[in-house]
């Protein structure tokens, strides 16, 4: 069973950057370093996603695969430029009674496989306690 956490960062430009942490690591460099192993041209310069930027509709929904945007597969990374959908990481969230998962992982790039990251699987009960501290840390309604 993995840990999620999410992970807040401010900008000079005042955005702010939500990275989710897996097991106490960036997700992001989970990711990239996935990517480096795998031999890809040009692994991604993922960041966490920017809410400030773009309308994700409630973040705890978006996290927990039903949001506004991507139903089901949502980005749960995007470009280190802090534009999410010039380099955007997509996973397949799906939610049971008592997990949470996080599968079929897929980039910008269609051609690149990441079957072999992953799945990433948590408890259901702390992915939500980790999504209502991020809720509150943004400053959101959780509804």
């Amino acid at each position: 069973m993995n840990e999620i956490a999410f992970e807040i960062k401010t900008h000079e430009s005042g955005a702010r950057e939500v990275v989710p942490l897996v097991d106490g690591d960036r997700f992001r460099d989970i990711v990239a370093r996935f990517e480096e192993a795998a031999g890809f041209s040009t692994p991604g310069s993922y960041a966490g996603i920017v809410p400030d930027h773009f309308r994700f509709g409630p973040i705890i929904n978006h996290f927990m695969g039903h949001g506004d945007w991507n139903p089901g597969a949502p980005a749960v990374l995007g470009c280190d430029c802090l534009e999410w959908g010039c380099w955007p990481f997509h996973a397949v969230i799906e939610v049971t009674n008592d997990r949470v998962r996080w599968t079929s992982f897929l980039g910008p790039k269609k051609d690149r496989n990441h079957s072999g990251l992953g799945p990433f699987e948590f408890d259901r009960a702390q992915y939500e306690d980790a999504l209502a501290d991020l809720v509150c840390a943004l400053g959101e309604s959780d509804g």
